[in-house]
């Protein structure tokens, strides 16, 4: 999730930069004419977008979610495999020894994109503490050791401004040895602090017409989501050209709206006020952004020349126009109008994966649950199958951990041979159906399966009988269709199952039939992408909130997500996709769903099965 999160915020840092140069290169021109508050509140349509980002999962208008889990570059140090390829476990080993954590069955390739994201979530993590702290401190130090104004003539000022400027809500005025300035704290509990030091009349009158400004402009929220901004943003030099120019026309708008209808006399003396409390010192509060204050001398200098001139537009068309194109903008990048935007969706994060990586991904509609790996070497593709081949199975979670698997789903269909029918019952589930191959070896003497009389025969199947059924070629290349043993010879297969059919194949949608289209089960599927990605899509079994999928529908799912290759794999209901240890769909057994049992009640468990899709 947070390799996705961070992908976001460059994406979002990029679009913002080309706004924030752009409002740059107006305010040099065009902006020079309009008002102060038009220049200070035009930041929020930067400031807004910069804050979207922070809607993940991503939501599509398809009612679709998906959720990155995880992403893991795993390589497992099986020995029978470097037995086998010594030379290419020598070049493997070598190639990752600068990155690699040593596990007693795995190592860990870093991703370096991964490393960045957990940099920046860190270093965000830390500014924001850090803001907090000083925060905390400056209310310590300033605002808790303060007392309220017992001065009757400044209090009766003070009253009588809350009146003028319409302010409702509680904010204390107190009075502080430690501070050197006056300014205004607090977004909730608001406080407006003064040095304790005489005044007169028409300078403190002054002053706290300036502080109280803030507070009905709300300025100290504006500040908040500026600070929130550069914590998260810290890494773009562009957020602190920003911050200075919000910091600076925070003041000036504050100072053009109190002199709006104030004549030069009254501006020359507001100035003079200013200019006064800077020679008094500058109180410690440049610490924390979520404080007002009068400003430094840069500020200031800026603030005399506004503050002589009166001669500003509103610029009221321009910031409504501003405003509209960026909603329009926004609008845009938002909405999706079909399931292609899995596949978008899906390359925000692929960009930041190296060969080794496998990524973990939840999908949900209204109608169905599921799961979906990402396997980026194809190569690491096994079958996978019982020990007690012909006889008994094993669960997939069992295959994976016997071959030392991190990621496993289960393979092709089985039968039950035995003539005992207490056996059948148990759903021992040894004997695969058709043709299984396993290092290029076939394996088992497989059965097949009479379609006219729907009885399972013991009988070879012919090595020139074409079959459905899914191969991996020993390039990494996935073969779906139907072919024969010695197709698959010809082909140079290392690995092959069947089980069918096939959805997709050479980047064309398989005309399915009208029962594949409309029957809705639990389903599983295995599909390859151009880049040479598999793709593991499991249906979670059927809920009281989810029904299923027909394999028109998974079809669409893995048409969607890029693969140029797929077939639909074994299950309605029992399938499983183990993966990093665990199981991480809720598969049901066929003994549970043999049982007159309503499916909220049915409890998530394995079935033994003969053989499984594992990854090395």
């Amino acid at each position: 999730m947070i390799v996705a999160l961070f992908s976001n915020i460059l994406k979002t840092t990029l679009i913002s930069s080309i706004g924030i140069c752009i409002i740059l290169l107006l305010k040099k021109s065009l902006f020079k004419e309009y008002t102060k508050g038009f220049n200070y509140y035009i930041w929020l349509i930067v400031i807004i977008r910069m804050i979207l980002p922070f809607e993940i999962p991503i939501y599509l208008s398809s009612n679709i979610v998906i959720n990155k889990l995880s992403s893991l570059n795993t390589l497992n140090t099986n020995a029978d495999r470097m037995t086998e390829n010594s030379a290419a476990s020598s070049s493997l080993i070598s190639s990752l020894n600068s990155n690699q954590a040593i596990g007693s069955a795995k190592n860990f390739n870093i991703n370096i994109f991964e490393v960045l994201s957990y940099l920046w979530i860190i270093t965000t993590v830390i500014i924001i503490t850090y803001r907090i702290f000083s925060y905390v401190k400056l209310k310590r130090n300033l605002v808790d050791l303060s007392i309220q104004v017992k001065d009757e003539r400044i209090n009766s000022i003070y009253y009588e401004l809350l009146s003028e400027f319409e302010i409702k809500r509680r904010i204390l005025l107190k009075v502080s040895d430690y501070a050197s300035v006056p300014f205004g704290i607090g977004i909730f509990n608001s406080f407006i602090i003064l040095p304790n030091k005489s005044y007169d009349e028409i300078e403190v009158r002054w002053i706290l017409k300036h502080e109280l400004m803030h507070f009905k402009k709300k300025d100290l929220i504006y500040k908040f989501l500026v600070m929130a901004v550069s914590s998260i943003y810290w890494f773009n030099p562009l957020v602190y050209v920003l911050n200075k120019y919000i910091n600076i026309e925070c003041e000036l708008s504050c100072d053009e709206k109190v002199l709006h209808e104030c004549d030069f006399n009254e501006r020359k003396i507001y100035a003079l006020t200013l200019l006064n409390s800077l020679k008094q010192g500058q109180a410690n509060i440049n610490h924390t952004k979520l404080a007002t204050e009068l400003g430094n001398k840069e500020i200031l200098k800026r603030r005399f020349d506004s503050m002589l001139n009166k001669k500003t537009k509103r610029g009221i068309f321009f910031g409504s126009l501003a405003i509209v194109i960026a909603i329009c903008s926004l609008g845009a990048v938002s909405t999706k109008a079909d399931l292609n935007a899995i596949k978008e969706s899906q390359e925000i994060t692929d960009s930041a994966s190296d060969k080794n990586s496998i990524e973990e991904y939840q999908l949900e509609t209204s109608n169905y649950k599921g799961y979906y790996l990402i396997i980026k070497d194809p190569t690491r593709l096994k079958i996978g199958y019982t020990s007690k081949l012909m006889t008994e199975g094993e669960k997939v979670s069992e295959i994976a951990k016997n071959n030392n698997a991190v990621a496993a789903i289960t393979g092709g269909g089985f039968a039950d041979v035995s003539s005992d029918e207490e056996i059948k019952q148990k759903r021992i589930n040894g004997t695969p159906l058709g043709i299984v191959m396993s290092n290029g070896k076939l394996i088992c003497n497989p059965i097949k399966e009479d379609h006219q009389n729907g009885k399972k025969i013991d009988s070879n199947i012919g090595v020139d009988e074409k079959t459905n059924l899914f191969a991996i070629t020993k390039d990494g290349k996935l073969i779906v269709g139907k072919y024969s043993v010695n197709d698959l010879n010809n082909l140079g297969a290392q690995e092959a199952l069947s089980f069918g059919p096939s959805v997709i194949i050479n980047e064309k949608k398989v005309e399915l039939s009208e029962d594949d289209k409309k029957s809705i089960l639990p389903r599983s599927a295995i599909g390859q992408r151009k880049d040479g990605a598999i793709i593991m899509l499991i249906i979670d079994a059927i809920d009281g909130k989810h029904r299923g999928t027909s394999i028109e529908e998974v079809q669409d799912i893995m048409y969607n997500l890029g693969a140029i290759n797929a077939t639909n794999l074994a299950g309605t209901g029992y399938q499983t996709l183990y993966y990093n240890n665990e199981v991480i769909n809720k598969p049901v057994s066929l003994i549970d769903l043999n049982v007159d049992t309503d499916a909220d009640s049915l409890k998530p468990r394995e079935m033994k099965v003969p053989t499984a899709v594992i990854v090395k």
